[in-house]
């Protein structure tokens, strides 16, 4: 359903100029799913991309000389999806929009691509938080080596998957 997510991403390593650091919300896991993510590169500034249906080609919105520290967030709203970034946190510029029909459950989270076959990519972040329609969670814990997981308001713990 509808929600939103915001992270601040401290840094990601250049292994290419459009190495990606931000958010993410999928409608799978599959590699061609349909998405939109909001995130901050080394070289090409902060973009808003989207795949606006399973197998079709993807866009970008705006690049610029933005540069990692900086906080992104994503939002769901019905069928539009809404990048948007902020040097401090609190206030938030548009970067782009897309009308993208998802299923009601979709995935959504942090992503990181070195945009080089074969080279890691590294990045860190912090100030994760999200919130839903039926409530909200916080990170409190954002290192996948050493068993991350989620915790909503309810108690319920979640944990960090493996992607594709």
């Amino acid at each position: 359903g509808d929600g939103e997510m915001t992270a601040r991403v401290i840094s990601v390593q250049n292994t290419d100029g459009w190495a990606k650091a931000g958010l993410m919300i999928r409608e799978t896991l599959n590699a061609s799913s349909a998405f939109a993510m909001m995130v901050v590169t080394p070289g090409s500034g902060a973009a808003f991309q989207w795949r606006p249906a399973t197998s079709s080609g993807c866009s970008s919105s705006g690049a610029n000389s933005i540069k990692a520290p900086y906080y992104v967030k994503i939002v769901r709203t019905g069928g539009a999806i809404t990048g948007y970034h902020s040097s401090n946190g609190s206030s938030w510029t548009q970067q782009g929009s897309a009308g993208i029909s998802m299923a009601t459950d979709v995935y959504i989270g942090l992503c990181l691509t070195s945009h080089n076959d074969g080279v890691v990519c590294t990045a860190k972040f912090d100030s994760v938080e999200g919130t839903v329609a039926t409530g909200s969670w916080r990170a409190v814990n954002v290192s996948p080596i050493s068993g991350a997981r989620l915790v909503d308001p309810a108690g319920t713990t979640l944990r960090w998957e493996a992607g594709p």
